[in-house]
């Protein structure tokens, strides 16, 4: 999620910058070439090869650049992210623990493509084991400054971790760029394209899915540039510039359609709403009868979700959030849990409400950037 929000930078990307001439061969080996950010002058890669197997806090790049801080969180059975860094080197070509589904050694379909990566560690071992449970991944390049995100590799996405991302963030915490990854399977390798993202200080890899706590998987072969220039704002930017600012469910409701259409929808109004068989804006229309908290929770839990589109959120939304995600997306047997007719099987109304009027007061600018104007 968001914690500040600056005008996203655009930097054109231009030529090819080598490495040197040792580098040159092995780095053209790994796909596409590497590409150059008008602003920047060195371009590279992070491999984690040069690391033995075990916890890491920071790494560098091929070539020295660095350091890169990494902190990853594990998730547990009931759905919370630890606080102690699990960040762990994985040898790819030596599985430990039960692993298998992460090798890319010689003889698997992926023709040894790769050798270490990093992976979110199992939360009670000191052996290499990446977390069934999953969690987040966390590279901040702010030592270095900003970067451009163009590559990297991703291991083992499995079908069930449906709900894994990549997202980067500005210095300000605004996110500009997120890709969904694909869910291929075991020992699978893929390519994720970062848009040649410029701006970056920060990339959060998540490793999810919809039903049940899950995310085991690794990363590898990050390619970027840093970027040796920045664009300074010749006026200081202006408070809502900084964090924006928020609307009502009303707001959102009655502009998701026709002449008053905010954008910021982006056709998610006709998406479904997990279990309760009707689309976002049928659902925002839907009065909750009866004081039904499933309806109260989703009126402004879609606000919230729009509102974070455009604008930051403090940790205590964050977390309401990402708790009513759970809420929403609780799954048994292919089944959604709690729907409008059965709404409190997993948690309880009073739950609900505490959630509801937690992000209304996000949504009217009463808890974190003020409401728009």
């Amino acid at each position: 999620m968001k914690t500040n929000l600056w005008k996203v930078l655009a930097f054109g990307l231009s030529t090819l910058t080598l490495l040197s001439c040792d580098k040159e061969d092995e780095l053209s080996t790994m796909g596409d070439n590497l590409t150059k950010d008008a602003t920047a002058e060195t371009c590279d890669v992070i491999d984690f090869n040069q690391y033995e197997t075990g916890f890491i806090t920071q790494v560098t790049s091929m070539n020295g650049i660095g350091p890169v801080a990494v902190y990853n969180k594990a998730r547990n059975a009931e759905g919370n992210l630890l606080e102690e860094n699990k960040a762990m080197i994985f040898d790819t070509h030596a599985p430990t623990g039960d692993d298998d589904d992460l090798y890319t050694g010689e003889g698997s379909d992926n023709g040894a493509l790769l050798q270490k990566a990093l992976i979110i560690n199992e939360p009670a071992l000191t052996i290499p084991d990446d977390n069934a449970k999953g969690g987040t991944m966390t590279l901040d390049f702010s030592a270095i400054g900003t970067v451009t995100l163009q590559s990297m590799k991703v291991v083992d996405i499995d079908e069930y971790e449906n709900d894994s991302y990549v997202r980067l963030y500005n210095a300000a915490g605004t996110e500009l760029y997120a890709v969904k990854l694909k869910n291929l399977g075991n020992n699978t390798v893929q390519d994720v394209n970062l848009g040649n993202t410029a701006g970056v200080t920060k990339m959060i890899v998540t490793l999810a899915g919809t039903e049940g706590y899950v995310g085991s998987g690794a990363i590898d072969d990050i390619r970027f540039c840093k970027n040796e220039t920045t664009t300074t704002p010749t006026t200081p930017p202006t408070e809502e510039e900084v964090y924006g600012c928020t609307r009502t469910q009303g707001y959102w409701k009655n502009h998701a359609s026709g002449k008053k259409y905010d954008s910021t929808w982006g056709g998610m109004q006709n998406e479904m709403f997990y279990g309760s068989g009707m689309t976002y804006l049928k659902l925002m229309e839907t009065a909750p009868k009866g004081g039904n908290a499933y309806v109260m929770l989703a009126h402004q839990y879609i606000a919230a979700k729009l509102n974070m589109k455009v604008a930051s959120s403090p940790a205590e939304v964050d977390e309401a959030y990402e708790k009513a995600t759970a809420y929403f997306a609780a799954m048994k047997d292919g089944k959604y849990l709690n729907t409008l007719q059965t709404p409190y099987v997993t948690v309880s109304r009073d739950q609900l409400v505490k959630w509801a009027e937690l992000l209304d007061k996000y949504n009217n600018g009463l808890l974190g950037p003020a409401h728009c104007n």
